[in-house]
């Protein structure tokens, strides 16, 4: 399913709203530190966008099932919504400013020089 998810370029270099996707499919998502690094090494060879996947990397540990099942247990739904609602806007801005306005345009990596 994973590799269905980046081969059709939904969360590709070319999508616009690939951000706001990765960034939602990693809500309910635990991720540990142990697996995401061959995980995520994997979306990436797929064609992940980068943005895509920092914002899918800060989504899932904070807003994860595991870790909302235990919030709820200490603090009222207004809040657990205030975090869900939190952690979406942060990893969402976050996947925009690691992408960079050059990186965006397709023609220039990360560090500004050409990839092609």
């Amino acid at each position: 399913m994973t590799a269905l998810w980046a081969e059709v370029q939904i969360v590709g270099t070319h999508s616009p709203f690939s951000i706001p996707i990765a960034a939602a499919v990693g809500l309910p998502m635990y991720v540990n530190s142990n697996a995401a690094i061959p995980f995520l090494s994997g979306l990436l060879a797929l064609g992940m966008d980068r943005g895509a996947l920092l914002a899918f990397l800060i989504a899932g540990p904070i807003t994860s099932i595991p870790s909302l099942i235990g919030l709820m247990a200490l603090v009222r739904l207004r809040a657990v919504v205030v975090l869900v609602v939190a952690g979406f806007v942060g990893a969402v801005v976050s996947g925009y400013g690691g992408n960079g306005p050059l990186y965006r345009q397709g023609t220039y990596g990360p560090f500004g020089h050409c990839h092609d």
